[in-house]
């Protein structure tokens, strides 16, 4: 939530700026700090939706559930064990 929370006030700030250059006609950029910020917003927010994405496939994996082997296909005749993780 953090992450759509910068991402969405680095948009909010950009289009400030760009709509106050747009006012000045598209002349002299005199907002470079907000700009700045904009952008550090933005890569901040993308950054961190991203980390918790990948952090969040790396927490289930402890999850997931393999399909069982089945006894025709053990190869030395043996009965073969479930590799399943079940909740």
């Amino acid at each position: 939530m953090a992450s759509l929370l910068l991402f969405v006030l680095g948009l909010a700030v950009l289009a400030w700026v760009t709509t106050m250059w747009a006012r000045t006609g598209f002349g002299a950029l005199n907002e470079a700090r907000p700009l700045f910020f904009a952008l550090v917003c933005i890569v901040n927010g993308v950054q961190i939706g991203a980390a918790g994405y990948l952090f969040s496939l790396m927490a289930s994996r402890g999850r997931m559930v393999r399909p069982d082997m089945s006894d025709e296909h053990a190869q030395d005749g043996t009965q073969s064990r479930s590799l399943a993780c079940r909740l």
